[in-house]
C-alpha cells in the first residue's frame, strides 16, 4: 500500500476495524482490506486507487469529494452513510447492500452493481453513467434531479421507486421500471422506447 501524503495514517489491513477515523487530502493506493469494518468514519478528499474491499462495512460514514477508482468493494454493506461530491469510477459493487444511505451530487461511472440491494436510498444531483443494476433489488429509493446514461435494469426489481423529474437513460430492461414513479413528461419521452420493449408497433393509419 502507498499513501500519499507522508505522515502516517490509519491502517488498513483485512478483516480490522477503523472506528471514528478521519482522513483529509490523502490518496491511498492499492489498499488491500477485505472485510475491513469502517464506524463513524469521517473522509473528506480522499482518493482510494485500486483498493481492495470487499465485504467491507461502512457504518455512520460522512465521505465527501472522495474518490473511489477502479476499487473491489464487492458485497461491501453501507449503513447510515452520507456521500457528497464524491465519484465511483470503474468499480467492483456485486452483491453490495445499500440501506439508509444518502449520495448528493455524485458520479456514478462504469460502476458494477449487478445483484446489489438498495433499501431507504436517496440520490440528488447525481449521475449514473454505464451502470449495471441487473438482478439488483432497489425498493424506497428516491432519486432526485439525477441523470441516467446507459443504465443496465436487465431483471431489476423495483419497489416504491420515485424517478420523477430525471432524466431516463436506460440502456436496457425498460419493462423492471414497473414499480416506479414517473411523471407525465417523462412517460412522453420514454414511450417509443417502452413501446419497442413491449413489442407495439406505432404506425399512423393512411388515408382511405
Amino acid at each position: 500500500m502507498t499513501v500519499d501524503p507522508s505522515p502516517p495514517g490509519p491502517i488498513w489491513e483485512p478483516d480490522g476495524e477503523l472506528d471514528g477515523v478521519r482522513l483529509r487530502g490523502t490518496t491511498l493506493t492499492g489498499v488491500h482490506a477485505p472485510g475491513i469494518r469502517l464506524l463513524d468514519a469521517d473522509l473528506q478528499s480522499v482518493t482510494l486507487a485500486g483498493a481492495e474491499l470487499e465485504r467491507s462495512t461502512w457504518r455512520d460514514c460522512r465521505l465527501g469529494a472522495v474518490r473511489f477508482l477502479g476499487g473491489q468493494l464487492a458485497r461491501s454493506r453501507w449503513v447510515g452513510v452520507t456521500i457528497a461530491e464524491s465519484s465511483l469510477a470503474g468499480c467492483e459493487l456485486l452483491g453490495a447492500t445499500f440501506t439508509r444511505v444518502t449520495l448528493d451530487g455524485c458520479l456514478i461511472d462504469g460502476v458494477n452493481l449487478r445483484g446489489a440491494r438498495w433499501d431507504e436510498v436517496s440520490l440528488a444531483d447525481c449521475v449514473l453513467r454505464d451502470v449495471d443494476l441487473a438482478g439488483a433489488r432497489v425498493s424506497g429509493v428516491r432519486f432526485e434531479r439525477c441523470t441516467f446514461e446507459r443504465v443496465d435494469l436487465t431483471q431489476a426489481v423495483l419497489e416504491d421507486v420515485d424517478l420523477r423529474g430525471c432524466t431516463l437513460g436506460i440502456a436496457r430492461g425498460w419493462d423492471r421500471l414497473r414499480g416506479a414513479v414517473i411523471d407525465h413528461g417523462q412517460l412522453i419521452e420514454i414511450a417509443p422506447a417502452l413501446a419497442t420493449e413491449l413489442g407495439i408497433t406505432v404506425r399512423e393509419r393512411g388515408p382511405r
